[in-house]
C-alpha cells in the first residue's frame, strides 16, 4: 500500500485508498498538498485578471501589488519568493492585514475565527521571525487599524490590553511618513523608502 510523504511514519491501513491516506496523514491543518497548492494559486490568478484592466498610469502597478500579498521579507512567500525590499510596500500593508482577517474571520468552513488578541500576538511572531514589516505592524496595531477592517463575520473581540493609538493615519501620506520613522528606529534598522503613492 503507497503512503504519504506526510505520513509522519506510520503505515496506511490495509483497504485505505491513496486519497484517504493522504487526508489521514495531514499532520498540519486540514489540506491536503495538493489542495493548499490550489488555495495558493489565488494570487496568480488575481494577477492575471486584473493585468487584464486598461489602468491608468497612476494605477497600473497594482496587479503586481495585489499579486504580491502573499510575500514574505524572508523569502518564503508565494508565488514568487521574493524578499525585503523587492515586495512594495502596499504589498507588505496587505499582507499584515490579510493575514489579520484570515485568522479572526468567522465565515471560514474549514476553521473557527480566533480572538483579536490571539491574532496580534501570532503577527508579532510573524514579525520577530523576518516574515512581515515590523514598522507597519506597529502602525497597525497602535493606529487600530484592524477595527476600521472589523465585519459582522469577524470573531467579536477579546479585551484589547495593547497600547492605545497616538494618532489614526487619514491617508497614504500619513502612512507613510509614520512607517518610516518607525523602521528607522527599528531593531532590524531597515528603511522605507518607498512611495505609497502607485507611481511608474
Amino acid at each position: 500500500m503507497p503512503t504519504s510523504r506526510r505520513s509522519c511514519g506510520t503505515t496506511p491501513r490495509r483497504g485505505w485508498t491513496p486519497e484517504e491516506t493522504a487526508i489521514l496523514s495531514i499532520s498540519r491543518g486540514s489540506l491536503t498538498e495538493t489542495e493548499f497548492k490550489e488555495i495558493q494559486s489565488h494570487v496568480k490568478h488575481t494577477y492575471r485578471f486584473l493585468a487584464e484592466i486598461p489602468w491608468t498610469k497612476e494605477f497600473r502597478r497594482i496587479p503586481e501589488i495585489a499579486g504580491s500579498h502573499h510575500e514574505k521579507l524572508d523569502g518564503t512567500g508565494y508565488p514568487r519568493g521574493i524578499r525585503g525590499e523587492e515586495i512594495p510596500l502596499q504589498s507588505r500593508m496587505m499582507t499584515i492585514a490579510d493575514i489579520y482577517d484570515a485568522l479572526t474571520a468567522g465565515d471560514r468552513p474549514y476553521k473557527k475565527g480566533i480572538s483579536r488578541d490571539e491574532a496580534l500576538d501570532i503577527l508579532s511572531h510573524e514579525r520577530r521571525a523576518g516574515r512581515v514589516d515590523g514598522a507597519l505592524l506597529d502602525l497597525f496595531i497602535e493606529a487600530k487599524i484592524y477595527e476600521q477592517v472589523t465585519s459582522p463575520t469577524v470573531t467579536p473581540p477579546g479585551t484589547d490590553t495593547r497600547a492605545r493609538p497616538r494618532g489614526r493615519a487619514q491617508d497614504y501620506s500619513d502612512v507613510e511618513r509614520i512607517a518610516s520613522k518607525k523602521r528607522r528606529g527599528s531593531r532590524d534598522g531597515e528603511a522605507t523608502r518607498t512611495s505609497l503613492r502607485v507611481s511608474s
